[in-house]
This record gives C-alpha cells, structure tokens and sequence, in this order.
C-alpha cells in the first residue's frame, strides 16, 4: 500500500513557498480552528514569534504565539526553551513543524515546572490532518497553493 493522504500532504508542505507557509497558510489553519491569528513578517527580528493571535473557545480567551519550523530537521528541546522565553505573562505557546520533535523536545514542552507553563506541539503529521479537517473552510488561494 502505497502513502496515506496525510504523508503526502506533509511532503507537500516542504515544496511551498516559505513566506507563503508561514504568513498565509498556518494563520488561515489557525483560523479555521478558531483563532484570530496575525502573521508577523517573515524576515524581521520577531523573538521567534511567527504568528500571534487570540483563540476564543466560549468564555476562554486566550494570547497565543507560535513559531514555525518549516524543515524535515527534528525540532529539539532548545527551540522549544526558545519559544517559551519569548513569551509574555499569560501567553500561552504553539511550535508547528512539517517534521517531528525529538523526545527530549516533547519532556521540555509538557514541564510544568518551567517559568510559563506548557507548550502545545503540532508536528507534521498533525499538521496535515489539520489542513484536511479545515480544508473546506479555507480561502480558495489558499487551496490553490496547497
């Protein structure tokens, strides 16, 4: 049997234009699933901050930043430290990559004990369902490039 849908997707993913992955199409994904996202721009000095925006599920509201790690490089505990020490009091954190995280890098974002709390990890495969459960609710550029 040949790939599934969502590895072929997770290639996929990898062909894209850069600053087409990172401010158009995680921020439309994000969006499909309830955020009110903003994309910073791709090239600047932005912390490590590709996306902020606000996520709104009944009475919860909530900051949310999240870096975007566009490799096939698995993501480490590092750039996970990185991320949660971009962060502002009561923001909460979200690392999505087309590849995996490294055991030690998934330990380091569900410690409790770190200044900041959690960090959700959304790894490839995830990714890719993602875009296949929001898929109809995308903007047709956005399909068109996907």
């Amino acid at each position: 049997m040949g790939p599934d849908v969502v590895e072929v997707l997770q290639k996929r993913l990898l062909e894209l234009d850069p600053s087409f992955f990172q401010e158009k199409l995680i921020p439309a994904i994000l969006k499909a699933i309830g955020f009110e996202a903003e994309a910073n721009p791709t090239y600047t000095a932005d912390g490590g901050i590709d996306v902020s925006g606000t996520f709104r599920m009944g009475v919860f509201t909530g900051e949310v930043r999240v870096q975007v790690k566009r490799t096939k490089s698995k993501i480490d505990p590092k750039t996970v430290r990185k991320l949660r020490g971009s962060l502002e009091h009561g923001q909460q954190g979200v690392l999505i990559t087309t590849s995996e995280f490294t055991e030690k890098a998934k330990e380091e974002a569900e410690n409790l004990a770190n200044i900041g709390g959690r960090i959700f990890l959304i790894d490839g495969r995830k990714l890719s369902e993602l875009i296949l459960e929001t898929y109809d609710n995308l903007d047709d550029k956005i399909k068109e490039k996907t």
